[in-house]
């Protein structure tokens, strides 16, 4: 896919998460019932993170990930060569999953999501930082010493806040085991907003700026 359609995509998201029409029921439909999406990115020791963007193809969800040392304006002529496209996963699957947090904490959070998610997605959306455009993944999270591609488990974290809930997600190997035999989760994650990174996001700038036709 070239950059001008995947600006697409990601403004299609950047209208979406602003349309508070029916409670945000646009936005729900899209989201709610999204379990997981898998992905193996290159990335070199300039990168601390990997940045998972989401955008709307075809009228889908869709993660679009690529290491941050390729997020930049200096890479723009080629920058969808470094970008991964990954579906979402709807399907509520004996699920499959690495600092780690227990089990059952993980497990609570990947179920809060499909709980609890339609309630939150607008009480997020109205809130001060608005809703996610971006999230940060630290590549030491990431499976190297046996070359495995991961899972993201879509998941909400408990706040005390008036939230409730912030959004997460979990990460394993997909190593074919599975969520409940995994030996390990993390949840090191950063969210674009409210973190503010200090290094360029080239796409999410671009993509703000990007006018639909």
């Amino acid at each position: 896919m070239k950059l001008k359609e995947i600006l697409k995509c990601l403004s299609r998201w950047e209208q979406l998460i602003h349309n508070s029409k029916d409670n945000y029921k646009k936005l729900a439909l899209l989201i709610a019932e999204a379990n997981y999406f898998k992905f193996k990115i290159q990335y070199t020791e300039k990168s601390k993170y990997i940045r998972a963007y989401p955008g709307i193809h075809k009228g889908q969800l869709h993660l679009f990930i690529l290491a941050e040392e390729y997020d930049t304006k200096a890479h723009k002529d080629h920058i969808e060569d470094h970008i991964q496209i990954a579906e979402v996963v709807r399907e509520q699957a004996s699920a499959q999953l690495s600092d780690s947090i227990p089990q059952d904490e993980a497990l609570r959070r990947i179920h809060n999501w499909s709980k609890d998610c339609k309630a939150w997605i607008p009480k997020q959306a109205q809130g001060e930082s608005g809703f996610l455009k971006c999230y940060l993944i630290p590549v030491e999270d990431l499976a190297t010493e046996n070359n495995c591609a991961s899972i993201a488990y879509f998941a909400l974290k408990e706040e005390s806040n008036a939230l409730g809930f912030s959004a997460d997600l979990i990460l394993k190997d997909d190593d074919g085991k599975s969520l409940e035999a995994a030996s390990s989760y993390y949840d090191t994650v950063y969210l674009v907003p409210p973190f503010n990174p200090k290094k360029e996001m080239y796409l999410l700038a671009a993509a703000e700026s990007h006018v639909l036709d």
